[in-house]
């Protein structure tokens, strides 16, 4: 175990990228490791044990392909790979259910084409698993509506009538619904990619026999930014990612499309940044591809949104059908912009002290966990939630509202405090200044003040020691730019 113990403890790192370095060598390890060290050694069984039942998703969901590699590739037999998955599986957590399930999948096609007539109970069982069953149930039902929306919209397709246009409501309101069992329910969280994946198809009909983008789908944008944010696993990230970046290119077909578009209708799209921006560092060649591509959308709607005119203000609400988490934040947002915002509003009316105030306690609160940490008082049950599920969420909120110059102070300020408390937040918040840099430095984009007080989140990105190396590396380049 003591050949293992470093690599494993590098699993614990909070930072994605290097946990997966961490698995990548502890496989590669027991790949070629000698007989007292190989998987069927006991070091080598426990090190697989504490990998496939780690408290990161990361590093469960890379561990579980490799362990699959290692069974095709005959180094561990297929038998021990799938009562090491089925293993794990009992105790997991819920999301990571579908992760275990492909990898029993997977051996199981593996088995049967190198061995047509074996068949054997261990691969049975685990198609029996009640959270396999259940996830199948609601599967079917969505694939089968999913069908029976196709052929209506097409057999519809091309006429001038208002049966199509209700068809095509009742689908995106089929979304909502769907998509409010995960986010709202936790009906079976990590199980989003087959839905996402009937849901392209779904869009893409309709798009291919020329319908047009619907304000109702603005439902499914904010659902999907849940859906992102609370995502730790690679396969779940690609169907989410190419889901969005389909809405998107959708409602923007076109350079026209992107700059008749009022900021004021862009809150959906900006909450996506910093969860997008999160996923640059992620060691997936596939998700780091879409995630950039979403990106250059979302830097054209931002600097078109930066030099475009401010006097004209849009209030349309959009279309959502269900109070979802997605929903409730969105209007959190839109309640907070609005109040610093709106013309022809009395001070009473106006309020100006909430926004900030608001935000001003973010601020509060999170150091307030910072310094308990350091007093080594144990957190309290909703301090210990906030901080394991609010950080990216309330971050990408915040990043929105720094677009408004009176909170922009107060609003860098809350998110370097959530820097401090929560390490993983280090790179995508750096990313988010490089992302600011290259707009802010635009020609036709003229917010250097703006941009100084992005800058002052580097301090805070400081505060942990693993990131001082990439700050450095990032930021004196830039100023050697400029000198």
């Amino acid at each position: 175990m003591e050949s293992y113990g470093p690599l494993l403890e590098k699993t614990r790192v909070p930072q994605p990228g290097l946990q997966n370095l961490a698995v990548e060598s502890i496989f590669s390890k027991l790949r070629s490791a000698p007989k007292h060290l190989d998987p069927e050694s006991e070091p080598g069984r426990r090190a697989i044990f504490l990998c496939l039942t780690s408290p990161s998703p990361h590093v469960v969901d890379h561990s579980v392909r490799l362990l699959c590699r290692l069974a095709a590739d005959s180094v561990v037999p297929v038998a021990r790979a799938s009562l090491e998955l089925q293993a794990a599986l009992e105790g997991s957590d819920p999301k990571l259910v579908p992760v275990f399930v492909k990898g029993l999948g997977f051996l199981a096609r593996h088995e049967f084409r190198n061995n047509a007539s074996s068949h054997s109970a261990s691969s049975s069982s685990s198609h029996t698993h009640p959270f396999v069953r259940d996830y199948r149930k609601l599967i079917f039902i969505v694939e089968h509506m999913v069908e029976a929306y196709i052929v209506v919209l097409k057999s519809l397709a091309g006429m001038k009538s208002q049966l199509i246009t209700e068809a095509q409501l009742c689908a995106v309101e089929f979304l909502e619904t769907v998509f409010s069992l995960s986010t709202c329910l936790q009906w079976h969280p990590g199980g989003h990619e087959p839905v996402c994946e009937l849901f392209m198809r779904l869009l893409t009909v309709q798009k291919d026999i020329g319908l047009a983008w619907l304000p109702g789908l603005s439902s499914t944008i904010v659902s999907l930014f849940i859906i992102i944010v609370q995502s730790e696993l690679e396969h779940e990230q690609i169907s989410i990612l190419k889901l969005l970046l389909l809405i998107l290119k959708w409602k923007y077909d076109s350079d026209a499309a992107i700059s008749r578009t009022e900021f004021s209708l862009l809150f959906e799209e900006t909450l996506f940044l910093l969860p997008i921006l999160s996923l640059m560092s992620s060691p997936s060649k596939s998700v780091k591809g879409l995630a950039t591509d979403l990106l250059h959308l979302l830097e054209k709607l931002l600097a078109n949104m930066f030099v475009a005119p401010k006097d004209k203000l849009i209030l349309e609400e959009g279309v959502h059908y269900l109070s979802t988490p997605g929903i409730i934040v969105f209007r959190l947002m839109r309640h907070l912009w609005y109040q610093l915002t709106l013309p022809g509003l009395n001070q009473s009316e106006i309020m100006y002290d909430r926004p900030a105030s608001w935000v001003s306690h973010l601020r509060g609160f999170c150091l307030s966990i910072v310094d308990q940490r350091k007093s080594s008082l144990p957190l309290s049950h909703s301090q210990e939630v906030f901080l394991n599920e609010m950080p990216l969420l309330l971050s990408s909120v915040l990043n929105v509202l720094n677009q408004t110059v009176l909170l922009k102070a107060a609003s860098v300020d809350s998110l370097s405090s959530i820097a401090i408390m929560d390490p993983k937040l280090g790179v995508p918040l750096l990313l988010t200044i490089m992302f600011y840099s290259n707009i802010f430095r635009r020609n036709d984009v003229n917010c250097h003040d703006m941009l100084l007080k992005v800058f002052e989140m580097l301090p805070s990105l400081a505060s942990h020691s693993a990131m001082i190396p990439l700050v450095v590396q990032t930021i004196l380049p830039m100023l050697n730019k400029d000198a």
